[in-house]
Protein backbone atom coordinates (compact mmCIF):
# COMPACT_ATOMS: atom_id res chain seq x y z
CA UNK A 1 0.00 0.00 0.00
CA UNK A 2 1.50 3.31 -0.91
CA UNK A 3 -0.39 6.99 -1.01
CA UNK A 4 -3.71 5.22 -0.87
CA UNK A 5 -3.35 2.84 -3.14
CA UNK A 6 -3.11 -1.60 -2.56
CA UNK A 7 -0.54 -2.50 -5.28
CA UNK A 8 -1.48 -6.34 -5.49
CA UNK A 9 0.49 -9.22 -7.15
CA UNK A 10 1.63 -12.15 -7.08
CA UNK A 11 -1.75 -14.47 -6.76
CA UNK A 12 -1.58 -17.37 -7.99
CA UNK A 13 -3.75 -20.37 -7.48
CA UNK A 14 -2.43 -23.80 -7.51
CA UNK A 15 -3.86 -25.66 -10.55
CA UNK A 16 -5.75 -28.07 -8.22
CA UNK A 17 -7.62 -25.30 -6.57
CA UNK A 18 -8.56 -22.92 -9.51
CA UNK A 19 -12.43 -22.84 -10.18
CA UNK A 20 -13.22 -23.22 -6.79
CA UNK A 21 -13.46 -19.60 -5.98
CA UNK A 22 -10.36 -18.97 -3.95
CA UNK A 23 -8.50 -16.50 -6.26
CA UNK A 24 -12.00 -14.44 -5.61
CA UNK A 25 -11.24 -15.12 -1.54
CA UNK A 26 -7.85 -14.12 -1.30
CA UNK A 27 -8.79 -10.79 -3.54
CA UNK A 28 -11.47 -10.15 -1.20
CA UNK A 29 -9.33 -10.55 2.09
CA UNK A 30 -6.43 -8.29 0.67
CA UNK A 31 -8.58 -5.58 -0.95
CA UNK A 32 -10.70 -5.50 2.61
CA UNK A 33 -7.06 -5.11 4.51
CA UNK A 34 -6.60 -2.10 2.30
CA UNK A 35 -9.66 -0.56 2.81
CA UNK A 36 -9.51 -1.05 6.63
CA UNK A 37 -6.26 1.05 6.29
CA UNK A 38 -7.22 3.53 4.34
CA UNK A 39 -6.98 2.95 0.52
CA UNK A 40 -9.14 4.20 -2.03
CA UNK A 41 -7.80 2.09 -5.12
CA UNK A 42 -6.61 -1.30 -5.91
CA UNK A 43 -4.49 -2.04 -8.44
CA UNK A 44 -3.54 -5.31 -9.70
CA UNK A 45 -0.70 -6.60 -12.04
CA UNK A 46 -2.50 -9.99 -13.09
CA UNK A 47 -2.63 -12.19 -16.28
CA UNK A 48 -4.99 -10.83 -18.60
CA UNK A 49 -6.17 -14.56 -19.62
CA UNK A 50 -6.47 -15.83 -16.36
CA UNK A 51 -7.28 -13.09 -14.24
CA UNK A 52 -8.17 -10.66 -16.31
CA UNK A 53 -11.86 -12.04 -16.85
CA UNK A 54 -12.34 -12.37 -12.99
CA UNK A 55 -11.14 -8.99 -12.47
CA UNK A 56 -13.32 -7.61 -14.76
CA UNK A 57 -16.57 -9.31 -13.28
CA UNK A 58 -15.54 -7.70 -10.25
CA UNK A 59 -15.69 -4.09 -11.26
CA UNK A 60 -11.75 -3.73 -12.78
CA UNK A 61 -10.64 -2.57 -15.76
CA UNK A 62 -7.53 -2.54 -18.04
CA UNK A 63 -5.46 -0.10 -16.88
CA UNK A 64 -2.28 0.75 -19.23
CA UNK A 65 0.02 -1.63 -21.02
CA UNK A 66 2.61 -3.28 -19.09
CA UNK A 67 5.31 -5.64 -21.08
CA UNK A 68 6.16 -8.93 -20.01
CA UNK A 69 10.14 -10.04 -20.67
CA UNK A 70 10.58 -13.77 -20.48
CA UNK A 71 14.10 -15.41 -21.46
CA UNK A 72 14.64 -18.88 -21.48
CA UNK A 73 16.76 -20.62 -18.76
CA UNK A 74 19.82 -23.13 -19.30
CA UNK A 75 22.78 -24.51 -17.12
CA UNK A 76 25.40 -21.96 -18.19
CA UNK A 77 23.74 -19.36 -19.05
CA UNK A 78 25.59 -15.84 -18.35
CA UNK A 79 23.87 -12.65 -18.36
CA UNK A 80 25.21 -8.87 -17.72
CA UNK A 81 25.19 -7.46 -14.52
CA UNK A 82 25.88 -4.05 -14.23
CA UNK A 83 27.63 -3.70 -17.05
CA UNK A 84 30.11 -6.33 -17.00
CA UNK A 85 30.17 -9.72 -19.28
CA UNK A 86 30.65 -13.34 -18.05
Amino acid sequence: MAAGVARLSGGVVAPSWQGLGVYRAVLDARLSYGVTHGVTMALVKANAATSGPILRKLGFTPYGPEPVYAVPLRQGLSLPVSGRTG
